[in-house]
C-alpha cells in the first residue's frame, strides 16, 4: 500500500526561525520531526512571493520569461492560471497513481480563480465566503482595523489560522480509505501576524493588534518596496517581530497536532513558500526582492526511513519529483534533488537570483550584485567588482535558464472576481 502523503506549505516562514536551521527555540515539534527526516539546509524558493513560488513547487516547472509586463492583479492571476493549466501538477500525478487528493488552502492566490483545484478530488478554500465584519465597515474610517480584526476573528476568512479549519483535516485523516495526498497551505506566519491565545507567548492582545495596525497603516502609504524600516518606531518593530515569532509557534503547534493524528508510516513534506523580511535590506514582509531572508526556506521530508542533512542547494521546484518518487514506491535519494545552483525570480522577471554553495548572484533593473555567502551570509557586502570572472559565469547561467524555460504569455481567460481582488488589494497587492 502506498503511504499517505501530507504536503504542508507554510506561508512566509523564515528558515532562520526554525530551530534546526536557526538555533531558535520556536519550533520544538518541527525539530523533533527534523531529527528523523531528510533535512535540506539550503532550500531556496523559486520566488519571493506566493504567486512566484507555489505554482512552481506544485508543478516542478519554472515560469518561462514573461513577454509582457505583469503589473495589474488580473495579469498576475492570469499568469498563475496559465502556468497551472499548461503544466501537470503533483496532485494530477498522484490521482493517476490511485491517490485520493485533497487540497485545503487559506491563500487566495491558490484558489479556483487560479485553477489550483486542478487534480484535487476535494478542494476547500478557507475564506471563500468570509469577511462579514470588514464588509460592514467598508468605505468608512474603520475599514482597515475591521479587516485586521476580521482575519483573526472570522472562521471563514482568507489568511485565517489553522485551528479554525483543522476539523476538515481530521475528516480527511479519519474518513478516506486507501492512500491519500493532502496538501495544506497554512497562512499563520503571513502578515498581519494575528495569533490565537492558545499559541501566544510573547504578544499580548493589545501589543499584537496595535503593532500590526500601525505597520499595515504605514505599509498602505509607502511605495511598492514597502520601505518601512526607517519610518517604523523601534518599539513597534519589536512588537511586530514578537507577534511573528508567535505565528511561528502556532505553525509548530499545527505540526504537533498533525503528527499525533496521522499513521506512523505516513510521509510528511514540510516547507515554506518564501521567507519574510524585517528591515534587513530596507523592506518589510515579502516584496519582490531576492535576499536570503526572502528566499531561503525550511524543507524537510519525514517518513522515508532516511535521516540525513543535505547542505547542497535545492530548489522547491524539486518537491513534485520527490513526492512522486515516494508515491511510486521508489527510494528517495536525498542528493537527487540538489543542484550546483538554484534559480529564484520575481513573477514579472524584474529580478533573478542564481544561488550556489558559496556565491549568490542577483540581477535587478540593470544592476548586478554578488555575495560571498560563506563569509557574508547576511549579504551586506557586494563583491561584484572584485570577481568579474564570476559575473560572466552567472550571466551565462541566467541566459541558460531562460533558454531552457522558454517564454510564456499570460493568455488564458480570467473571470472577473471582485471579491478576490478586494481581498488581495486589502493585503497590499495592487
Amino acid at each position: 500500500m502506498p503511504p499517505d502523503i501530507f504536503l504542508i506549505t507554510a506561508d512566509s516562514l523564515r528558515a532562520d526561525h526554525c530551530g534546526w536551521l536557526g538555533n531558535s527555540k520556536l519550533t520544538p515539534n518541527l525539530d523533533d520531526l527534523a531529527a528523523s527526516s531528510i533535512q535540506y539546509s539550503s532550500a531556496v524558493a523559486p520566488g519571493p512571493r506566493t504567486p512566484a513560488s507555489v505554482p512552481v513547487s506544485h508543478t516542478g516547472t519554472h515560469y518561462g520569461k514573461s513577454t509582457q509586463q505583469i503589473t495589474e492583479l488580473n495579469e498576475r492571476i492570469r499568469r498563475i492560471k496559465n502556468h497551472i493549466t499548461q503544466s501537470e501538477t503533483i496532485s494530477e500525478k498522484l490521482q493517476a497513481e490511485g491517490y485520493t487528493t485533497v487540497g485545503i488552502t487559506a491563500n487566495p492566490w491558490t484558489s479556483t480563480n487560479t485553477s489550483f483545484e486542478k487534480g484535487f478530488d476535494e478542494f476547500y478554500e478557507v475564506g471563500r465566503e468570509g469577511g462579514e465584519i470588514h464588509s460592514l465597515f467598508k468605505g468608512t474610517p474603520f475599514s482597515s482595523p475591521a479587516r485586521i480584526f476580521d482575519m483573526w476573528y472570522n472562521k471563514d476568512r482568507w489568511f485565517t489560522h489553522w485551528r479554525t479549519f483543522y476539523d476538515r483535516i481530521q475528516d480527511v485523516i479519519d474518513g478516506i480509505d486507501g492512500p491519500v495526498f493532502l496538501w495544506t497551505f497554512l497562512l499563520d506566519c503571513h502578515n498581519p501576524y494575528l495569533v490565537p491565545r492558545a499559541d501566544r507567548v510573547e504578544s499580548s492582545t493589545l501589543d499584537m493588534y496595535s503593532s500590526v495596525y500601525r505597520a499595515n497603516d504605514l505599509l498602505g502609504r509607502t511605495d511598492g518596496l514597502s520601505r518601512l524600516r526607517n519610518s517604523l518606531p523601534e518599539k513597534t518593530l519589536d512588537r511586530l517581530q514578537a507577534a511573528y515569532r508567535d505565528t511561528v509557534r502556532s505553525t509548530d503547534a499545527f505540526i504537533g497536532e498533525l503528527m499525533s493524528d496521522i499513521d506512523d508510516d505516513s510521509v510528511v513534506v514540510f516547507h515554506a513558500d518564501h521567507g519574510e523580511a524585517f528591515g534587513e535590506h530596507g523592506t518589510m514582509g515579502h516584496q519582490s526582492v531576492l535576499y536570503e531572508e526572502n528566499i531561503r526556506v525550511p524543507l524537510l521530508v519525514a517518513g522515508t526511513d532516511t535521516q540525513t542533512t543535505v547542505d547542497e542547494p535545492v530548489s522547491l521546484s524539486e518537491i513534485p519529483s520527490m513526492i512522486y518518487s515516494i508515491a511510486r514506491g521508489n527510494s528517495l535519494d536525498p542528493m537527487a534533488a540538489t543542484s550546483p545552483y538554484t534559480v529564484s525570480k520575481t513573477l514579472d522577471d524584474s529580478a533573478i537570483a542564481i544561488r550556489g554553495d558559496q556565491w549568490k548572484y542577483i540581477y535587478r533593473d540593470d544592476d548586478e550584485l554578488l555575495f560571498d555567502l560563506a563569509s557574508d551570509p547576511g549579504e551586506h557586502s557586494d563583491v561584484s567588482d572584485e570577481h568579474p570572472d564570476l559575473l560572466s559565469t552567472y550571466r551565462d547561467r541566467v541566459v541558460e535558464f531562460y533558454d531552457s524555460s522558454g517564454s510564456s504569455d499570460p493568455t488564458v481567460e480570467v473571470t472577473e472576481n471582485e471579491q478576490l481582488k478586494e481581498h488581495l488589494r486589502s493585503l497590499g497587492y495592487r
